[in-house]
């Protein structure tokens, strides 16, 4: 079995842990940064299947940080995590981006 990598980048630490319990229960290997700075020096070094971003992070925001990701590698699959009602500039930064709005409901596994 191949085990995905997914970089997960969310600054508040509760929706972080959270949603790392919640995608290694699914078998997902994990590495949680609280800011595009910290993912950086993991993505210098290794490649995620799947990045999980934070739109608004402090410091360099999640949507920039995707768009280096993504031109990077370019088989990166880039998961925004937003609670903006506009999104449409998320698409043009990383085409082809799935968008999910906050918040997560981590009991019921789900996203509202």
């Amino acid at each position: 079995m191949n085990t995905k990598r997914v970089l997960l980048v969310e600054d508040n630490d509760a929706a972080r842990t959270a949603l790392s319990h919640l995608l290694s229960d699914e078998g997902y290997e994990v590495i949680a940064r609280g800011s595009a700075e910290e993912a950086q020096a993991v993505t210098d070094h290794s490649q995620p299947d799947i990045a999980i971003l934070d739109v608004r992070l402090p410091g360099r925001f999640g949507d920039e940080f995707g768009r280096e990701l993504s031109q990077k590698y370019v088989h990166v699959r880039v998961i925004f995590l937003t609670a903006e009602s506009v999104t449409d500039h998320l698409g043009e930064y990383v085409p082809g981006a799935t968008i999910l709005r906050k918040a997560v409901d981590v009991d019921r596994k789900s996203v509202v």
